[in-house]
């Protein structure tokens, strides 16, 4: 039978991680572009982090010459940005998941890295 603090934690612990998978997800946005589907999808939606990164090794592997400045100068912006998004992902995890985690744990559940 289950007691009105069960379901209460229930209703907390389902609220907790609707609002962590919407955070990963938009995290997710920011480090790739979910939207894109075929190959022309690169001409409806921006490209995100991950293929700005391809596209600049890409391009260092195809040249076989020494890498430019503003692609050296480049490189270091998309390493700068990817600092920030790492950030932001272990502050979720930090401030979010490993809570959730701790208080599923203490109620004899499975914590979500588990899962």
């Amino acid at each position: 039978m289950l007691s009105e603090d069960n379901v209460m934690l229930a209703s907390n612990v389902s609220a907790s991680i609707e609002r962590i998978v919407s955070a990963i997800d938009d995290w997710e946005a920011l480090v790739i572009q979910p939207k894109h589907q075929t190959f022309e999808d690169d001409i409806n939606w921006p490209n995100m982090l991950d293929r700005q990164v391809r596209f600049l090794m890409d391009n260092f592997d195809r040249t076989g010459a020494p890498a430019q400045a503003g692609a050296l100068k480049r490189l270091k912006d998309l390493e700068s940005k990817w600092q920030q998004y790492k950030v932001q992902l272990e502050t979720l995890f930090g401030e979010e998941v490993k809570p959730l985690n701790e208080k599923l744990s203490k109620q004899g559940t499975f914590d979500l890295e588990r899962l």
